[in-house]
């Protein structure tokens, strides 16, 4: 079975979030208070447990998993990886303290490559230790009918010949202004990839939250990132590039940034889904835990 890492990033700070808890009058998310949205709890477990449950349990791949978060955060990550045996060497503390000093995602995920050592190779064998990283972010979850056996398989069921691929999903916004609040890609049915009966096309860009006038796409493209070996190297170059070219954090802060440089540099390919729950205000984690709850009953 082929072995993956699976990269949390955690290092945000989840400030409209936090804005909204303080500014509702009725006091019944006081108890999120200071939560890292990975820690949110959603239908009674942390966001990310549920993340953790799926791994643990797949059948299509061997997973380590990791975490980054930011110093502010990483006490209470700490405390869930003791209850939940997780093992606290596989979360790293990125050090920033407030979400103006905050790396950015791409920053972060180029410093947890490296930390953790993430593209290294067997030194018997000379090959990878994992085939690919999985990138999560940590405030999404995908709907219930999401099957990441599915996705898992797909993804390695790419021959190394070439270029390994790497794989990112998408689904369609439900209206036309929410191309402003997410990455949207762009692909070609000109090349494809198939695996069994599924056929998915190649990305050709990513924009990040454009106008709609801006892009005749309308395909989201959430922050979970199948990023193969031979692509990896990549992040770092990404990030250098970006500082020695004196760019500012916005550059580098969105985790989609490095998606649109990659798409030129390497094969990358969209599998649909129908869609995700992805916390950013207060609105929207009680939409989630709505959502949990009817699913559950259905």
């Amino acid at each position: 079975m082929d072995k993956i890492a699976v990269l949390f990033l955690a290092a945000g700070y989840g400030s409209r979030l936090q804005r909204d808890i303080n500014n509702d009058a009725s006091g019944r998310f006081s108890h999120l208070k200071g939560v890292a949205k990975a820690l949110l709890p959603l239908d009674g477990v942390p966001l990310i447990s549920h993340w953790q449950r799926l791994l643990t349990s797949s059948s299509a791949a061997d997973v380590d998993s990791f975490v980054i978060c930011n110093q502010a955060n990483y006490p209470q990550f700490k405390e869930w990886a003791s209850s939940n045996s997780f093992p606290v060497e596989n979360i790293f503390n990125d050090r920033s303290t407030a979400n103006e000093t905050r790396l950015g995602a791409v920053t972060d995920l180029a410093l947890a490559i490296q930390k953790f050592d993430l593209a290294r190779l067997d030194v018997s064998s000379g090959r990878a230790v994992y085939k690919a990283v999985l990138v999560i972010a940590g405030d999404t979850l995908f709907l219930k009918d999401f099957s990441l056996d599915a996705f898992l398989k797909l993804a390695l069921s790419a021959k190394p010949s070439g270029k390994e691929p790497c794989f990112v999903t998408s689904y369609s916004v439900e209206t036309e202004m929410d191309t402003l609040k997410t990455g949207i890609i762009e692909t070609t049915d000109q090349d494809l990839f198939q695996f069994d009966s599924i056929t998915v096309p190649r990305v050709t860009g990513l924009v990040e939250k454009p106008h709609p006038t801006e892009t005749p796409s309308r395909l989201a493209c959430p922050c979970f990132y199948f990023l193969s070996h031979p692509s990896l190297g990549l992040v770092k170059a990404f990030v250098d590039a970006s500082l020695e070219r004196g760019e500012g954090l916005e550059s580098r802060d969105a985790s989609g940034r490095f998606i649109s440089a990659l798409v030129k540099q390497h094969p990358v390919y969209a599998v649909p889904v129908s869609g995700r729950l992805d916390i950013g205000g207060l609105g929207s984690f009680i939409s989630a835990e709505e959502y949990l709850q009817q699913a559950k009953m259905a």
